[in-house]
């Protein structure tokens, strides 16, 4: 829908399994420009390292983030400087901006890749549209109109520049940036639904990555009290890859996440 913002996001069971499909799906596609042609790797071959890294962390990342989930995360943390990597604190932007930018220009260039559908080749049902994509097609054509342009669109696509240079800047001190997948747990079904942006909200610390264009990858680091899932993201370099799939295998054989004694704990 968003041409500049989509990307296969694989949900796999191990980071191995990740690393793998990357392989099957990476590589130019001549019917995507937005695929790029730079030589695939043996991801799946690589997740052993002995490298110590510089792992970074940023307050801006932990703010009100939910005390569970603050504790797993430090305890992912600590795992890492067992290890041999050095954490080391920096500072980066808020990631609220890049929530901001995201319902700004996503929805425009939903608007604006829609809008070739006028009704002559596939028809005007219009019913397989659900309610966010129409309130998305919607809002993108209001921030695209005359005089609105300027005001949202081209400020909003200011704001995404200075994420992504502000992310250039902090890999110059570290490799790897680590940070919590979402501030709280999940909810309730049907609590969200009070909630106007709710699941923007539980994307506030993912969507930075995002608008930067950089890797990330989630992985399972503990539980809740309640019995739910608490993630830890890590986020690297442009095409590096590599190295954010070695440190996520690492957390992953150290955290020691068992499925199959959980879901028999909470079936």
């Amino acid at each position: 829908m968003g041409s500049s913002w989509d990307c296969p996001g694989p949900i796999t069971q191990t980071v191995e399994d990740a690393a793998l499909l990357l392989e099957v799906i990476a590589g130019q596609d001549p019917k995507d420009a937005t695929s790029m042609s730079i030589p695939v790797e043996k991801w799946s071959k690589l997740l052993k390292t002995e490298k110590k890294l510089t792992i970074g962390y940023a307050d801006e990342y932990f703010k009100d983030v939910d005390p569970e989930i603050m504790a797993s995360v430090e305890n992912a943390m600590h795992a890492l400087e067992d290890r041999g990597h050095t954490l080391k604190k920096i500072t980066m932007l808020d990631p609220k901006y890049a929530i901001s930018v995201y319902m700004i220009l996503q929805r425009a260039e939903v608007s604006s890749n829609l809008a070739r559908y006028t009704g002559v080749r596939y028809g005007m049902n219009r019913t397989a549209f659900g309610k966010e994509a129409k309130k998305r097609i919607i809002l993108g054509a209001f921030v695209l109109s005359s005089g609105y342009v300027d005001e949202y669109y081209k400020k909003a696509a200011k704001v995404r520049y200075l994420l992504a240079q502000d992310f250039k800047k902090a890999f110059e001190d570290v490799d790897v940036i680590l940070a919590p997948t979402t501030p709280v747990t999940a909810t309730r079904i049907g609590d969200a639904d009070a909630y106007a942006f709710f699941g923007e909200m539980m994307d506030v610390l993912t969507e930075p990555a995002a608008a930067a264009g950089i890797p990330a990858i989630s992985i399972p680091a503990g539980l809740s009290e309640a019995g739910l899932p608490i993630g830890v993201q890590l986020m690297g370099k442009h095409f590096d890859e590599t190295t954010v799939l070695q440190i996520a295998y690492q957390l992953e054989q150290d955290l020691a996440f068992d499925r199959q004694a959980i879901f028999e704990k909470y079936a």
